[in-house]
């Protein structure tokens, strides 16, 4: 599904799959590890589609954040708490 369309980032995996944002989290850190999955500044990219059999077997803690950094994609700005 990431080879017919571009997605920016894990809520749009989401929504598209229909599953949870953490489970497409951890889906997509498993397919970084093993470099199966890349970020570009456009967004989410396939790598390569060999080596699936490798998937889950090392998991690579906060890679996605660090590809994100990488590419120069900016995170989105989060809404202040006003006092009620």
């Amino acid at each position: 599904m990431l080879d017919s369309r571009q997605y920016r980032s894990i809520r749009e995996i989401a929504n598209a799959y229909g599953k949870s944002r953490q489970q497409v989290f951890v889906y997509m850190e498993a397919l970084a590890s093993i470099g199966m999955v890349g970020i570009n500044g456009s967004g989410y990219k396939v790598l390569s589609k060999e080596g699936i059999l490798k998937l889950g077997t090392y998991i690579q803690p906060a890679i996605l954040g660090k590809l994100r950094k990488e590419s120069g994609i900016k995170p989105k700005p989060r809404m202040r708490k006003t006092a009620a």
